[in-house]
């Protein structure tokens, strides 16, 4: 039994030999399939199935300073005192749209990009940090 299975794998290992370029093809496209299909899943992942790292995801609003298109963003002092004023929400993580140079080898390109406040993410500042506005500027397209 194991002399016709290693006769038949030299078989194979014969005929894949005599066919290179088939033989890279394949390789090629399952390799391509599986880097596509694990990208697939991490994006879906991500974006279906886990949820927001926030208490209540189903409470988070988004206030502005105007109604429609014409929304202006919050200025610190604004978004401090919403934030320390408001009895209807627990707290307030201001965030922005922005354009950003993005620099280094080549000509610099503007890209869009946008600047959250430090009370977005799960975890805050530390306790004693300085009271004073930090952001941080996040560009999707240039993530390296």
């Amino acid at each position: 039994m194991t002399g016709i299975l290693w006769h038949e794998v030299r078989y194979a290992v014969r005929m894949l030999a005599a066919s290179r370029g088939f033989v890279l093809i394949v390789i090629v496209t399952l390799g391509l399939g599986i880097g596509a299909n694990a990208s697939l899943f991490c994006a879906a992942n991500a974006l279906l199935f886990r949820s927001l790292p926030y208490r209540d995801p189903s409470a988070l609003v988004v206030v502005t300073n105007a109604r429609g298109v014409n929304r202006q963003a919050f200025s610190y002092l604004r978004a401090e005192f919403v934030n320390g004023n408001s009895r209807s929400l627990q707290g307030l993580a201001p965030f922005w749209n922005d354009n950003f140079n993005f620099t280094g080898r080549g000509d610099p390109e503007r890209l869009a990009g946008m600047r959250v406040g430090w009370n977005s993410w799960v975890s805050g500042p530390k306790s004693g940090a300085p009271s004073r506005p930090k952001t941080i500027g996040w560009v999707g397209a240039r993530w390296h």
